[in-house]
């Protein structure tokens, strides 16, 4: 890992916790969730840009806009088949709880789609659909796994960013989910070598779930 990668990457990692753990500690983190969650996607995007080795990825271009609209749908529903199978698991296992705590999970985020206040709801669909998408593949697809596959190799750089990634996320139902999907994000940039195919997908795979979740409220 280059000396500089490192750096911004472990900066970037104790920022999130930092802010993570404000959040955890706080008696308001529901009133502050979308200030936290900015927070931490303005450190994505600040040590994500700063860590990222440039000179690997190709510019962003108009092909690689309309691959990532297209593969964003396949991982919705990636993500859809892997929760489903996530839940039914768990079900199976005993735990008939599973479907309370996915929603429990989300919980926050449903106060701010509910709340009858039309700029709460916009800026939850601008942080989920737009700024989490660029702040986390900056960071985890373009600095972490840049860094983990030059010291690392390919295979084990990319399962190793996606552990991370499932990780930083703070979900016990959804871990699994998320980490197939950060391989699956991880496997878009280092085939195609573009972050925008990356960060396009993502924000479409958002995008789907966000009106998908409007949609059952």
């Amino acid at each position: 890992m280059e000396r500089k990668g490192r750096y911004w990457v472990v900066l970037g990692l104790v920022g999130w916790v930092a802010v993570a753990l404000f959040g955890l500690l706080s008696d308001q983190y529901n009133g502050w969730y979308m200030g936290l969650m900015a927070a931490q996607q303005l450190v994505f995007v600040i040590c994500g840009g700063l860590g990222t080795d440039w000179t690997r990825f190709a510019r962003p271009s108009v092909t690689a806009v309309a691959q990532g609209v297209l593969l964003g749908v396949g991982l919705y529903l990636i993500n859809t088949v892997t929760m489903s199978i996530a839940v039914g698991a768990l079900e199976l296992l005993g735990a008939q709880q599973a479907l309370q705590w996915v929603f429990a999970e989300r919980s926050a985020m449903e106060a701010l789609v509910t709340s009858g206040s039309p700029k709460a709801a916009l800026t939850a669909f601008l942080l989920v659909v737009v700024a989490a998408p660029f702040g986390e593949e900056l960071f985890f697809r373009g600095a972490l796994l840049g860094a983990l596959v030059e010291n690392q190799g390919r295979k084990k750089g990319l399962v190793l960013a996606s552990l991370v990634f499932a990780a930083l996320h703070l979900y016990i139902i959804r871990f699994v989910p998320i980490m197939v999907a950060g391989l699956y994000l991880g496997l878009i940039v280092l085939r195609t070598r573009s972050l925008a195919a990356a960060v396009t997908a993502h924000g479409v795979a958002n995008c789907l779930t966000f009106f998908v979740l409007l949609a059952a409220l």
